[in-house]
């Protein structure tokens, strides 16, 4: 079973995960699933310590198998490094962070249970001006034109998927939002403008805002605190939450 959430930030919400929050837990298996839409942030200091392999512990003690896409905040230098070998996986190349913690690449196309993921991560940091290069933010979190490219030929091959995995989203469904702020010229949501015209998707899922809401005409859904799978996906598209449609 695949189940999706939202940021995380190292610790910051990390008790979602823990057994009262998500009690569904006691039933999983390694075989199971969690993805985590971007900003996972248990790599994020510039080298390993033990508030890290303290931090990465507790997702190692879950009876699930932890993925995550990359956000903005990552430490994008380590994450690709060669300090996280890539592994064969759903089809693909992971990297391995541990021996349950595996980020899915940016551009890559995954089979899980049977069905396929197209994964893009990055987003604009808005805080970059108060942050410091390579300490606390990485320009890396912005994907290159080449990575966009290759991916938009390779959605122009396959034409359709059943998930879009992103951290943030496209133009529209951040204007229909409603936000207000600078996240609004985040370069990124031209790019996704363009996957949402090269391919066909069931569900498009994606993090970022720190809100839980999403669109049913456009079968997209913005997580946050909530810890959903495909079953409550279809059922919130069936009977939609008032509260958190745009």
């Amino acid at each position: 079973m695949v189940f999706f959430s939202g940021d995380t930030h190292g610790r910051h919400t990390i008790h979602k995960f823990y057994n009262k929050n998500f009690p569904q837990q006691k039933e999983l298996t390694k075989n199971d699933y969690v993805i985590i839409l971007g900003d996972f942030g248990g790599i994020w200091d510039l080298k390993s310590n033990k508030d890290e392999i303290s931090l990465l512990k507790v997702y190692k003690d879950r009876k699930f198998t932890t993925l995550f896409v990359a956000g903005n905040h990552e430490n994008h230098n380590r994450l690709n490094s060669d300090e996280f070998p890539e592994v064969p996986m759903f089809g693909d190349f992971v990297k391995q962070i541990n021996t349950n913690i595996f980020m899915l690449q940016t551009g890559h196309i995954y089979t899980i249970e049977g069905e396929t993921y197209f994964v893009f991560g990055g987003a604009d940091s808005i805080d970059k001006q108060y942050r410091k290069a390579y300490i606390s933010w990485w320009p890396e979190e912005i994907p290159t034109t080449k990575t966009m490219m290759e991916a938009l030929d390779l959605l122009k091959k396959v034409k359709k998927v059943d998930y879009i995995l992103t951290h943030t989203t496209y133009t529209e469904m951040y204007q229909l939002m409603g936000f207000n702020d600078n996240k609004g010229n985040d370069p990124m949501h031209k790019f996704f403008d363009a996957v949402r015209n090269t391919v066909e998707y069931k569900y498009w899922l994606f993090g970022h805002f720190h809100v839980d809401k999403y669109n049913v005409n456009r079968k997209t859904f913005c997580l946050y605190n909530k810890i959903i799978n495909k079953d409550n996906l279809n059922k919130m598209l069936e009977n939609p939450i008032p509260t958190e449609v745009v």
